[in-house]
C-alpha cells in the first residue's frame, strides 16, 4: 500500500481483506500502534464530535502520529469517515476484518473500535463539552457503546457468535450515524422560491 491517502472514490467500508491488513499492518508499525479497527473507531468519533479536516491535525496526538505519510492517510480515512456520515442511504460502515477472518478477529476487531471510539469522543482534553452536556439520545447510545466495550467473553464460535457479531456491527453502525446527526444537523434547506409564486 502506498503512503497516498486512501481511495475516496471506494464505496463503503467493506474493504477486501488484502487492503485492511496492509492498512492495519501500516497503523501497527506507526506510533499509534493500535489497528485499523481502533483508528476507524476513534475518527468516527471526532467526527462525530464535529471536528472535520481543518481541525484534524490538531488532534493527531490522539492517534500518536507525526509523519506526513501517516497524517495524510488518517486525514484520507477521516474524509471518509465524514463522507459516509454525511450521505442518503445510510452509507456509514465500521472498519472490520473480511468474511475470512475468524471469529475471534472479529470479535477483536469489535473490541478494538468501540475502544478507539470512547477514547476519540470521550478524550476532552481540550475543554470540550463533558459528556452530561450531551443530548439523551447521544448519551445513551455513547453508554451502550460502553457496555459493549466491557461485555463478557462471546459465546463459543457458531452461527450463535456470527448473528451475535453481526446484530453489534449493525447496532454501532446506527448508533454513529444517530450521534453523527444529532450533533451535527444538517443546515435548513434554503427555499429560492419567489414569495408571490
Amino acid at each position: 500500500m502506498s503512503d497516498a491517502a486512501p481511495d475516496t472514490t471506494l464505496s463503503g467500508w467493506r474493504f477486501q481483506a488484502k487492503i485492511y491488513q496492509d492498512l492495519d499492518r501500516k497503523l501497527r508499525v506507526s506510533r499509534f500502534g493500535g489497528g485499523a479497527s481502533e483508528a476507524h473507531g476513534l475518527l468516527s468519533a471526532l467526527a462525530c464530535r464535529g471536528i472535520g479536516s481543518e481541525r484534524l491535525r490538531a488532534k493527531a496526538y490522539l492517534l500518536q502520529l507525526a509523519e506526513p505519510a501517516d497524517l495524510n492517510l488518517i486525514e484520507g480515512l477521516h474524509e471518509m469517515i465524514i463522507r459516509d456520515l454525511r450521505a442518503d442511504g445510510f452509507r456509514f460502515n465500521l472498519l472490520l476484518p473480511g468474511d475470512q477472518a475468524s471469529a475471534a478477529q472479529k470479535t477483536a476487531a469489535l473490541a478494538d473500535w468501540c475502544g478507539g471510539f470512547l477514547q476519540g469522543f470521550l478524550h476532552d482534553h481540550d475543554g470540550e463539552a463533558p459528556l452530561a452536556d450531551f443530548p439523551a439520545t447521544v448519551r445513551e447510545a455513547i453508554d451502550d457503546i460502553i457496555a459493549i466495550s466491557r461485555a463478557d467473553a462471546p459465546p463459543p464460535p457458531g452461527e450463535a457468535l456470527e448473528r451475535q457479531l453481526f446484530e453489534i456491527e449493525e447496532y454501532l453502525r446506527v448508533a454513529t450515524q444517530l450521534i453523527f446527526e444529532e450533533l451535527n444537523p444538517a443546515p435548513p434547506a434554503v427555499n429560492n422560491t419567489p414569495a408571490n409564486q
